[in-house]
């Protein structure tokens, strides 16, 4: 089955692509490798559906290209000790694991992205 083309999903991949390698994660999302200055390598799941990139313009952003640069820095920044970061609200969390875990009370709770 083929995807329909979807310009603002396009135009995520497109910015992401200028600062690494971006390919499609299974089953759904983006992955970033990033070539450090030292050599290092970054990678970054993005785990987030093409409806919840659309969610994540239209009600928090209102428009594209500052979504875009939303999601840029986040990957610029992401701590290094957290691979992942998963549509929640209308936003990336970073995290660990490719769901969002709460943690509280002595417990962790998972949220899966599905």
């Amino acid at each position: 089955m083929s995807v329909e083309p979807d310009p603002w999903w396009t135009r995520l991949v497109d910015v992401l692509g200028s600062l690494g390698v971006v390919e499609e994660r299974e089953p759904y999302g983006l992955v970033v490798c990033i070539q450090q200055a030292d050599g290092t390598l970054t990678v970054v799941e993005i785990v987030m559906t093409r409806d919840e990139w659309d969610s994540l313009v239209s009600i928090p952003w209102g428009e594209l290209e500052t979504a875009v640069d939303h999601v840029r820095g986040l990957v610029l920044n992401q701590p290094p000790d957290q691979r992942y970061l998963v549509y929640d609200c209308y936003d990336l969390v970073p995290s660990e694991a490719p769901h969002v875990i709460i943690r509280g009370r002595g417990r962790a709770f998972r949220f899966w992205n599905e």
